[in-house]
């Protein structure tokens, strides 16, 4: 296991810092790389609770600001859609985000309680294929940890109407609905999901041999989950160290380093 477990880089797509509405510790930036390091996690993308909770012109400072100076931590910026008008047009604060050395996307539709099926269409989803940025659906409201709430024919639609966009679904327990995914996995080659809600058994197993390991995106949902868990699914399950070091890292540094700055 020790031997394995060194040629596997994990970076954790699925972190958060701040004061949870649910957890009201004040989770620091000191706190999360201490957890890292306990759990042998090299690097992960971060979000701050204000980019989920409150608004992304307060969350996306709040994170840039947070992780300044850090080599383990990679920030990720929020959105809401155009037509709310709430932010600068897409395409000039996507750019802005670039500018800010920010390369991954994250939205949360229940968080902001704005259904992703009305999202669509709009700019921001162009200007992000455009930039091939890697964009994470995360449903789940904050202040519970719910499951199920994948908007399944909102997230076909957002793939075949933009196939350049790399597109990355995860919640809190994909419980009920993963028949409903693996569909979509057929359907739609730009569709991953991330690892930290998948808790079926073997399904890891299922998804690498029906799929390849590459729709994987390895995740703990940090500080929330129990990062151990997620790491034990990956590490034990019964797939080949190629596939445990895509899923753990490779898959998620290759689609930002392909994102065009």
């Amino acid at each position: 296991m020790t031997e394995e477990r060194s040629r596997v880089v994990l970076i954790d797509a699925n972190a958060t810092i701040g004061r949870s509405m649910i957890r009201p510790p004040l989770v620091t930036v000191d706190d999360l790389l201490r957890e890292m390091t306990h759990l042998g996690i090299d690097s992960a993308v971060v979000t701050h609770v204000l980019q989920r909770a409150h608004h992304p012109a307060v969350g996306n400072p709040a994170v840039v600001k947070e992780l300044e100076g850090g080599s383990r931590l990679l920030g990720a910026w929020t959105f809401l859609p155009d037509y709310a008008r709430e932010h600068p047009p897409a395409r000039g604060y996507v750019a802005e985000m670039l500018s800010a050395g920010v390369r991954v996307a994250k939205i949360f539709p229940q968080g902001y309680f704005t259904p992703l099926a009305d999202w669509m269409p709009d700019p921001l989803w162009t200007v992000l294929e455009e930039r091939r940025v890697p964009t994470f659906i995360c449903p789940d409201l904050p202040m519970q940890g719910a499951r199920d709430a994948l908007e399944r024919q909102a997230l076909r639609r957002l793939c075949t109407d933009h196939p350049e966009l790399p597109v990355i679904a995860g919640e809190y327990r994909i419980r009920t609905e993963l028949r409903a995914l693996y569909r979509l996995l057929d359907q739609c080659p730009n569709f991953h999901l991330e690892l930290s809600g998948l808790w079926g058994y073997r399904a890891i197993e299922f998804i690498c041999r029906t799929w390849g390991a590459e729709r994987l995106i390895f995740g703990t949902n940090l500080p929330d989950r129990d990062g151990a868990s997620t790491i034990a699914q990956l590490m034990y399950a019964e797939i080949d160290d190629a596939a445990k070091a895509a899923i753990g890292g490779g898959n998620l540094r290759r689609l930002i380093d392909g994102v065009r700055m």
